[in-house]
Formats: structure tokens, sequence, C-alpha cells
């Protein structure tokens, strides 16, 4: 058994080193959980940060709950809003839930510096103002 997860974790290190962001939230979660490896926070947050930033909502997700927590990473609730906010833009309600969670104990300030970190892909969309026709119209 230990073989094939030494195995698989090389397989899965030769796809993330070459971009492969699901093969680096794998890697990610192989650290964090010690499958076939010494469990390495830091080496899973390295793995997690390259997945999210191509867009693994998975691995936005898990920045979130490290950064909420302290865990493997200082605790940072302005970096949890943001990984959350971008996982909770792809549609992941956990993260949506854990991003009302967070948002009640941070400042205006902390949510917009969080905001801005984030972009405008973790915003919700502004739309314009309605015309209301007079009466009668």
């Amino acid at each position: 058994m230990a073989q094939n997860q030494a195995e698989s974790v090389r397989w899965f290190r030769m796809a993330a080193d070459q971009g492969d962001r699901d093969a680096q939230y794998n890697l990610g979660t192989i650290y964090a959980k010690g499958q076939g490896v010494k469990p390495d926070g830091q080496e899973a947050v390295k793995w997690y940060l390259k997945a999210a930033s191509q867009g693994d909502v998975d691995s936005q997700y898990m920045l979130g709950v490290r950064y909420a927590t302290g865990k493997d990473v200082p605790q940072d609730p302005v970096e949890a809003y943001r990984w959350f906010s971008l996982a909770a833009s792809q549609g992941a309600k956990i993260a949506a839930d854990e991003l009302q969670k967070i948002a009640a104990t941070m400042t205006p300030a902390q949510i917009s510096a969080a905001q801005d970190k984030a972009g405008p892909a973790a915003r919700p969309p502004v739309r314009p103002p309605q015309r209301v026709s007079p009466v009668g119209r």
C-alpha cells in the first residue's frame, strides 16, 4: 500500500509541476493528511495556493479554512474572507456560509481590504438602477 501511495504522489507531483490544478489540489490534500508522505502543512498550503490561483474552488475553500483557523498559516480574517469569497463566487455554498460567518467578525475596512485582494471575480455584479416609468405612460 505504501508503495502505491508513494507512486501516486510521484505522478501527482509530475502533473502538478506542469501546472495541472487538479493534481496541485490533490497534492495539497495528500500533504495535509499525510497520505503516503509525512504530514506537512506548509507544503499543503503551497499546493493549495497554486491550484487556487488557477481557480480551483476546493483549494480556495481549503485556504479560507486555514486562514480562518490559523492552521498551517497565521490566522488572518482578511485572507480567509478573500479565499471564501472566491470559492463562493463559483457557487460553493459551504464557502458562502463560511464567508458570512467570517464577515460577521470583521470591520468594514477589513472586508474592503479582502474584497480588493479577491478582485472583481469575487464581487457580485453591480446592476444599474432600474428606471421607473411614470404611471400612465
